[in-house]
C-alpha cells in the first residue's frame, strides 16, 4: 500500500476515498484494513462507479467480515439503476432533480438519509457530466423540499487533460462556488492525476484509485 499518498492528504488535513471500482473484493478488503487501521481520521470509506458490480463487491466484502466501510457511489447516475444505490452512504454526482426525487423515495424507502455533493459542471470535456453553474441556485431550493438528502457540499470532475493553472482554476473555481453557496460544507474532487493540486488549493475530499498501489 503506498502509505505516502494517505500521509500527503492527512498533511492537508483532508479526507480520502479510495476508489476501489479498479480491484476485487480482496484487494478492496486490504485497503479497507489499511485505512482503518492506520488512518482512520484521514480514510473516510470507498468510492465505486459501476451500479451492479458494487452490489456484488459490497455483499462479498460482507462475507468476508470486512468492518463496516462507508460506500461512495462517484459514477454517473442513471435512472434505471437507482435501486442499485440502496447500500450506498454518499453519492458525490448528483446533478438531476428527477434522480433526486428518485434517490429521495429510496431513502424514505429504506428509512435512512443520503449524503450527497451536487456535481457542477467545471471542464468544456463533453464526457463530463454534471449541473451548470447557472441552475446551482434553483436545484439547492428544489433540495429543500427533499427530506431525506443530507447536503454534503459540491462535487466535480475536471478535465483528464490539463495544465497546471488549468487544474488550479478549476479547484479555485470550486471553493469560489462552495463559498457562495455551500457554506461551511465540502467540496470533493481531485484524482489519482491531479490530486496533489487539489490538496494545495483547499480542496476537503480527494477520490483516489491507481495512486493508492501504485507509486
Amino acid at each position: 500500500m503506498n502509505a505516502s499518498v494517505f500521509e500527503k492528504v492527512k498533511s492537508h488535513k483532508a479526507n480520502l476515498v479510495a476508489v476501489t471500482k479498479y480491484w476485487d473484493e480482496k484487494k478492496t478488503a486490504e485497503i479497507i484494513n489499511f485505512g482503518q487501521t492506520h488512518f482512520p481520521d484521514t480514510f473516510i470509506g470507498i468510492g465505486e462507479n459501476r451500479t451492479k458490480a458494487m452490489v456484488q463487491k459490497l455483499s462479498k466484502l460482507k462475507d468476508l467480515g470486512i468492518p463496516k466501510c462507508k460506500c461512495h457511489f462517484i459514477g454517473n447516475i442513471q435512472s434505471r439503476q437507482i435501486k442499485y444505490l440502496r447500500d450506498v452512504d454518499c453519492i458525490h454526482s448528483l446533478c438531476d432533480l428527477d434522480h433526486a426525487r428518485k434517490i429521495n423515495q429510496l431513502a424514505q424507502d429504506r428509512g435512512q438519509d443520503f449524503d450527497v455533493f451536487l456535481q457542477v459542471k467545471i471542464s468544456k470535456d463533453p464526457l463530463k457530466f454534471g449541473l451548470e453553474v447557472s441552475d446551482l441556485e434553483m436545484f439547492l431550493n428544489e433540495l429543500q423540499i427533499l427530506p431525506f438528502l443530507s447536503l454534503q457540499g459540491i462535487s466535480a470532475m475536471g478535465a483528464d487533460t490539463f495544465t497546471l493553472q488549468d487544474k488550479i482554476k478549476e479547484c479555485q473555481n470550486l471553493i469560489k462556488l462552495r463559498d457562495q453557496y455551500f457554506s461551511r460544507l465540502s467540496v470533493s474532487a481531485g484524482t489519482s492525476r491531479d490530486f496533489e493540486i487539489a490538496l494545495g488549493e483547499g480542496i476537503d475530499i480527494v477520490r483516489i484509485g491507481h495512486k493508492l498501489i501504485n507509486d
